[in-house]
């Protein structure tokens, strides 16, 4: 079938914004053009349609993420203005990024031929000095101009290393809420119900967001808390139990031995270092996260009434 009938500005427009986004006219607008608009989508105000669009990104990450930590360290290291002009270690480079790839190891695919870590790590360094963003000297890395227009554009600046640490970033900052709920969980010794963790946890991860202490609210995603949790659990960080109810119902608790305070330390700090977060940032996140693993404590009216039925 053959569309005769050439697309109308009004009919456009109206099917992007029923898709959840806005649209204003560029101020200055390019020689020979009077009508050109601009789509936008505002995070703050159009939360819901983030959350849906980032349905789509969230899929092609999992076989993006060593892409996105890497993207992560580079940026992480360039964009700070103490050490922006500074050559970065490339073994710390690959240090850092193979250990939060262990961390977030359950939120990626993982082919069957898989290539040694190290292999696949130059490969992205690499694609990333043959794109024009960054080059090798010996064993470092150094920043190429960072106005410098990408390779992949031929009109406005752009970073593949930003691309790639955005992408994923929301990651990294739910798998450290839910690392220090595991710590406050440890120090005071709880025992919690696991669905009422991930709901106070999400919560509170919205809460944050909404204080721009979190700048993605993505990582509220109960999935992606779930899932942390789980890996931890694989990492002998926590301990899962599963009891049946007399309904036949299986429910979940989640609690670990102080035995395990040094584990969970050295977790912390290297996924502390690694986020770069300040001290003062950081008694304000441990709060709010021990405030959410407090209420997880919490038997809630519904959860009550409906022990009373079994």
């Amino acid at each position: 079938m053959v569309m005769t009938i050439e697309p109308q500005i009004f009919a456009l427009t109206k099917i992007i914004q029923k898709l959840g986004f806005s649209i204003k006219k560029i101020e200055q607008q390019p020689v020979g053009r009077h009508n050109e608009m601009e789509i936008y989508l505002d995070p703050k105000n159009d939360w819901k349609n983030s959350l849906g669009l980032s349905y789509y990104s969230n899929s092609m990450l999992q076989l993006m993420v060593m892409d996105s930590c890497v993207g992560y360290f580079l940026s992480k290291h360039f964009d700070t203005p103490e050490t922006k002009n500074e050559p970065l270690s490339l073994s710390k480079v690959e240090q850092d990024v193979m250990f939060v790839g262990s961390v977030l190891r359950h939120e990626y695919i993982e082919k069957l031929k898989q290539k040694p870590f190290k292999e696949s790590f130059m490969e992205r360094i690499l694609l990333l000095q043959k794109l024009g963003e960054i080059k090798l000297e010996g064993d470092h890395i150094v920043r190429v101009d960072e106005k410098r227009t990408s390779k992949l554009s031929t009109s406005k600046p752009f970073s593949m290393i930003n691309f790639l640490k955005d992408m994923g970033l929301y990651l990294l900052d739910t798998y450290f809420v839910v690392l220090m709920a595991v710590q406050e969980i440890c120090n005071a010794n709880y025992v919690v119900n696991w669905g009422n963790l991930i709901r106070e946890l999400h919560n509170e991860i919205k809460m944050m967001h909404r204080d721009s202490m979190i700048p993605n609210l993505q990582s509220c995603f109960k999935e992606t808390i779930s899932t942390a949790l789980g890996r931890f659990v694989r990492l002998g960080l926590l301990e899962q139990k599963k009891h049946t109810t007399q309904s036949g119902s299986k429910t979940s608790f989640v609690s670990s031995p102080i035995s395990n305070k040094q584990l969970i330390e050295t977790y912390y700090q290297k996924l502390m270092a690694a986020k770069g977060i300040t001290m003062e940032e950081l008694g304000v996140w441990g709060e709010r996260v021990s405030k959410a693993v407090e209420q997880g404590l919490i038997v809630h009216m519904t959860d009550a009434y409906a022990k009373a039925k079994l």
